[in-house]
């Protein structure tokens, strides 16, 4: 069984943590960064942004926060379609499951949003293929027009 603890978004936009000092662009960061940061929305790991948005809110240079992202999608841990300004994070919903298939009907219209593009036809195949590994209530609440 996991561990698990709460992060609120606003962590990032409280004045004290914006004035502690900063990292320099690295994965891990980039990483807890973009699974806890105020862009999220509520799909777990599906959301918009861009990458020049991203590094300037992380106050890094725009080749740092390249070469971070690229380890991140090296490792299988993110993906982007920088023109369709979407971002996937797989990994995430697997350790967000939904409480109940209400908060699913809440994910379909968080996807309704998202940019269409292919990314965004990647990350809805996978939350499928994970809410039909769960009871089918769940499923069903996603919709059926996204198999």
């Amino acid at each position: 069984m996991r561990r698990y603890r709460k992060i609120p978004v606003t962590l990032w936009s409280d004045p004290r943590v914006r004035t502690l000092s900063r990292p320099r662009p690295n994965a891990q960061s980039l990483l807890l960064y973009l699974w806890t940061g105020p862009h999220t929305v509520a799909v777990p790991g599906l959301f918009t942004a861009g990458a020049a948005e991203l590094a300037e809110r992380l106050r890094w240079p725009p080749a740092g926060f390249r070469r971070a992202f690229g380890e991140l999608e090296r490792h299988g841990l993110a993906m982007a379609e920088w023109p369709a300004s979407v971002v996937f994070l797989p990994d995430v919903v697997k350790d967000n499951h939904p409480e109940s298939p209400s908060v699913v009907v809440g994910w379909r219209r968080a996807v309704d949003e998202i940019p269409d593009c292919e990314l965004k036809r990647v990350a809805v195949s996978q939350l499928v293929a994970f809410l039909k590994s769960m009871n089918p209530s769940f499923h069903d609440a996603f919709g059926h027009n996204f198999d």
